[in-house]
């Protein structure tokens, strides 16, 4: 199992920052695109519903963690 999936589109330059922020720490991660690997009802879906789609929508080891900030968060808990 990857350890990271990040739910992103193109052009999204926070989805840049988590996939570089992963890159650099050296943690494996899955990219899935909007529009190629999954559409807005598949993410909808994933997240229980919840209305409000921004990307990137981070999970870790299954679990939903939630976008860029809570990654660099989860990152830097790691580091101390």
């Amino acid at each position: 199992m990857i350890p990271y999936i990040i739910y992103s589109r193109d052009n999204c330059p926070w989805c840049v920052k988590a996939k570089e922020l992963l890159e650099a720490k050296g943690l494996p991660y899955e990219e899935l695109k909007l529009g190629i690997d999954y559409d807005k009802e598949q993410l909808r879906s994933k997240l229980g519903g919840i209305d409000r789609l921004t990307v990137p929508q981070i999970f870790h080891e299954g679990v939903y963690l939630g976008n860029y900030e809570a990654l660099r968060r989860l990152i830097e808990s790691m580091d101390k």
